[in-house]
C-alpha cells in the first residue's frame, strides 16, 4: 500500500483536517502527537 502526503489544514476541536490531493480529511486528533500545528506535513497509510 502506497503512503499519501497530505498538509494539516486546521485544527477543529478534537478534529484535525488534513488536505490530500484527493480532497479533506478529517482526523481524530487523538492520533497525532501532541505538537501538531496548522501546515505540519504528514504522512498517511
Amino acid at each position: 500500500m502506497s503512503k499519501r502526503k497530505g498538509i494539516i489544514d486546521r485544527i477543529e476541536g478534537r478534529w484535525v483536517v488534513v488536505e490530500f490531493e484527493d480532497g479533506m480529511r478529517d482526523i481524530l486528533i487523538s492520533r497525532f502527537p501532541m505538537t501538531v500545528e496548522f501546515g505540519d506535513v504528514i504522512l498517511d497509510r
